[in-house]
């Protein structure tokens, strides 16, 4: 064999002659492990990208109409909701004609009875007065149940009470119920900072029936405020007429014994 046909393959530091026995060779080193083999750097193919967009494209502009299509229809769908508020003076307890002054002046009024009027503004008391002056539990908006709540209903067993006194029909008074946790709900009370004044505010899906309510709120609370005061004054003065009848009739006994 000549030494033109004779090729050399080396491999893990092995010679061998293609057509010969194989033998390893001690002037081969291995050094395949001391190695580390790099991939090149493969640029961004960006016709590749645009290729797959213009194969892709109609799945892509279905979806996009989808995706719209459902955003429009809720937009649309979603009622627009109203604010309404009115601005109200937390009066002393004794109040006497107040000042421009004395309406900022947080000193005058202690913080609980601040707080104990802000809790009047959001009693149930309060919030059943309005609801029945205005019959609010004839409103959709209020009375209406949601999909969750009938679901829930329809798969409650039903329900052994004891009661006290006359019941009143179940779906009146679960209707009610609702009506009065959806009137709380949307009602807020925010007390202006360093001031007697608080801001009550009404969410409605409806711009008259939101500024009813915080109107008719506004005039119950002062109703009732004043409807408090009368009842200590009157309780006060049934006080001092029973002390003055016991003082009277000692002072006439005293006059029968001289």
């Amino acid at each position: 064999m000549s030494d033109q046909n004779k090729v050399e393959v080396y491999a893990r530091g092995s010679r061998f002659e293609r057509g010969g026995p194989g033998f390893l060779d001690s002037r081969f080193v291995d050094l395949s492990d001391s190695y580390e083999f790099i991939e090149p750097d493969v640029p961004l193919d960006l016709r590749a990208y645009g290729r797959i967009l213009r194969k892709r494209f109609a799945t892509i502009l279905i979806v996009f109409f989808l995706v719209f299509a459902v955003i429009l229809i809720g937009t649309l769908k979603e009622k627009p909701v109203y604010h309404a508020q009115v601005l109200l003076e937390i009066q002393k307890e004794n109040p006497d004609i107040p000042t421009i002054k004395d309406l900022y002046e947080l000193e005058s009024v202690s913080d609980s009875y601040l707080k104990t009027q802000y809790s009047i503004l959001t009693s149930e008391s309060l919030a059943r007065r309005v609801i029945d002056q205005l019959h609010l539990d004839a409103l959709p908006e209020f009375n209406s149940p949601k999909w969750w709540s009938l679901r829930r209903a329809v798969n409650a067993p039903p329900k052994q009470a004891t009661a006290i006194g006359p019941a009143l029909p179940a779906r009146n008074r679960d209707v009610y119920q609702r009506v009065l946790e959806r009137f709380q709900d949307r009602l807020t009370i925010e007390p202006v900072s360093r001031s007697r004044l608080v801001t009550v505010q009404f969410d409605s899906n409806n711009a008259d029936v939101s500024a009813r309510i915080v109107n008719t709120l506004a005039e119950d609370y002062i109703d009732q405020s004043l409807e408090a005061r009368w009842a200590a004054t009157q309780k006060a003065a049934d006080w001092l007429s029973q002390q003055l009848v016991g003082v009277k009739s000692k002072l006439e006994k005293s006059e029968e014994q001289l």
